[in-house]
């Protein structure tokens, strides 16, 4: 007994850094959450997610409460221009706008595409679609205006201030940059065919994109080159925030709890445990040293001391094949089971019994 105990001890003391570094938020649902809303600064945060999840946190961000944002569908994309105002979009053109408190339904007239928002200013809002349509409103989503992207692969992510310049990250490597309030776009050379997720800019004049096979993209020429910060993972990486105390140090989550985070404006990136293992599609970097990360099932994990040790980056191991089913047996199964075989015995052995009986009368 004695020697269990200082076996349980010791397991205790070598726990890995992440018991002590990362904690769980409860969210009270197994929703799969698909972005963390960006937006502002502020002090409480958003996110989005499957089967129309949307959940408000308090300034701590540690206790989150469910909203109904009038519809139940998959939402990818949510916007917060200012403090009053929470765009949300995803499956089917469902769009919906939260203005002071009250929900509106603003759908996009395309109900066969999947719509992701963006915008860094109020008035305007642009609608990126799942086969390249693009859409526009300026008087809170009462109208919409059709622009033309230019391309027909599945655009996934806008950043920027799109009365001016903003950008567009898609499908097979696609970026598109517009300089005129979103009427014109010019594709620009990527360098890469892999599908891009996600883009910001970041300080000291860098945009930053990511995306499949541990893409990291960026420029600080306004596109003119993008480099391809060196990274020896090949796992998808879905969203990138920045500090709200420094552009320059930021965090990349992908597949398998893969968490990165960067100091030099993703130059270089090193690797933090958040404690699981499921796919992260949400990220915000509340601070230096506080980030808040999410993904399947509902799992959220919040640090507020730089999230422990980071080290090399290193691809998760690929998922466990389930192991094959095993007939279960009912109680009363097995009791027939053991009755057959105790059965079969008793016949044998008195057939052998009787069979020895005949013999020695023969005799």
């Amino acid at each position: 007994m004695r020697y269990f105990l200082l076996l349980v001890a010791s397991a205790a003391i070598a726990l890995p850094a992440h018991a002590q570094v990362w904690t769980t938020i409860p969210l009270g649902t197994g929703s799969t959450v698909r972005t963390i809303v960006e937006g502002g600064g502020f002090s409480d945060l958003y996110l989005v997610g499957d089967n129309g999840l949307v959940a408000h946190s308090d300034a701590g961000r540690t206790v989150w409460t469910l909203e109904s944002p009038l519809t139940s569908v998959d939402l990818f994309s949510g916007r917060r221009p200012t403090s009053s105002q929470l765009w949300v979009s995803g499956e089917a053109g469902v769009v919906r706008l939260k203005l002071t408190g009250t929900w509106f339904s603003r759908n996009v007239p395309n109900a066969l595409e999947r719509f992701v928002m963006y915008s860094r200013e109020s008035g305007c809002q642009n609608a990126l679609g799942s086969a390249g349509s693009l859409y526009q409103t300026c008087d809170g989503g009462v109208s919409w205006a059709t622009l033309n992207s230019g391309v027909s692969v599945s655009l996934n992510h806008g950043a920027g201030f799109i009365t001016s310049t903003s950008w567009i990250v898609g499908d097979g490597g696609t970026i598109l940059h517009s300089t005129d309030g979103s009427q014109t776009w010019v594709a620009q050379n990527s360098g890469t065919t892999e599908d891009l997720h996600y883009i910001i800019e970041a300080g000291f004049g860098y945009v930053i994109a990511v995306g499949k096979g541990g893409t990291v993209l960026r420029t600080n020429d306004s596109g003119t080159t993008w480099t391809q910060s060196p990274l020896p993972i090949t796992t998808n990486l879905w969203m990138i925030n920045t500090s709200g105390a420094s552009g320059a140090q930021m965090l990349a989550v992908g597949n398998g709890g893969m968490v990165l985070k960067s100091t030099d404006s993703g130059a270089t990136w090193c690797q933090l445990d958040p404690g699981t293992s499921v796919n992260l599609y949400g990220v915000d970097m509340v601070s230096n040293s506080e980030y808040i990360v999410a993904g399947e099932n509902g799992v959220m994990r919040r640090t507020t001391d730089g999230g422990g040790s980071c080290g090399t980056p290193v691809d998760p191991p690929p998922p466990m094949d389930p192991p094959l089913p095993v007939p279960g047996l009912s109680a009363w199964a097995v009791l027939l089971a053991v009755a057959a075989m105790t059965l079969s015995v008793v016949r044998s052995r008195r057939a052998a019994a009787v069979a020895v009986m005949a013999e020695r009368v023969q005799r």
